[in-house]
């Protein structure tokens, strides 16, 4: 057994030759808490900071981007090859957990340079979906494994993400729906 390298203590050894009493009052000891002490400071001061200042953290942060631009792009590039199984789980588990929810952030995303929703209008959107998850096809009445959310006016023709712009479909009726309105679409049946 390595005891304490200090002369008259008879301690076990802890690390770097010394026991718990002396690596813990060591200088070189001393200095890494002060920094972890004050790190762990800073990241509660930067967090309150943000939330408190959310407006001027996101100006701050939209003027590095444009004085960095594609540095994220960047790094993605080197971080999803390196990391594409990590990536893959992570998103299939979060899109298992709840599909509707990660369904509608997808439309939202396609229509949102078109439209804007409100976070009540978001969550009556995701509400309505969970909603009608089991409910047939909306044009031909049948349910299949592979159903869908639909737009009735299409986003490619300005339709919104809203809950009145929703009903469910199978992939067969989407399919062939394509850019239609849902009215077009019903007088081709």
């Amino acid at each position: 057994m390595r005891k304490c390298s200090v002369e008259g203590c008879d301690a076990k050894h802890k690390a770097k030759g010394l026991c718990s009493k002396h690596y813990t009052s060591s200088p070189e000891n001393k200095i890494r808490e002060a920094r972890r002490r004050a790190t762990t400071e800073y990241q509660q001061y930067q967090a309150t900071y943000r939330k408190d200042h959310r407006e001027k953290a996101a100006a701050t942060t939209a003027a590095w981007r444009q004085e960095h631009p594609g540095y994220g792009a960047k790094y993605m590039l080197t971080y999803y090859p390196a990391n594409k199984d990590k990536w893959y789980s992570y998103n299939r588990a979060r899109y298992l957990a709840n599909p509707e929810a990660v369904n509608a952030g997808i439309a939202r995303r396609r229509v949102k340079a078109k439209q804007g929703m409100s976070k009540q209008d978001i969550a009556k959107s995701v509400q309505y979906r969970k909603m009608i998850k089991d409910a047939p096809c909306y044009y031909c009445g049948q349910i299949t494994d592979n159903m869908q959310d639909e737009h009735v006016y299409p986003l490619s023709r300005g339709g919104t993400d809203h809950w009145f712009n929703l009903v469910r479909a199978c992939s067969g009726c989407n399919g062939k729906k394509s850019a239609k309105t849902g009215a077009e679409f019903e007088a081709t049946l």
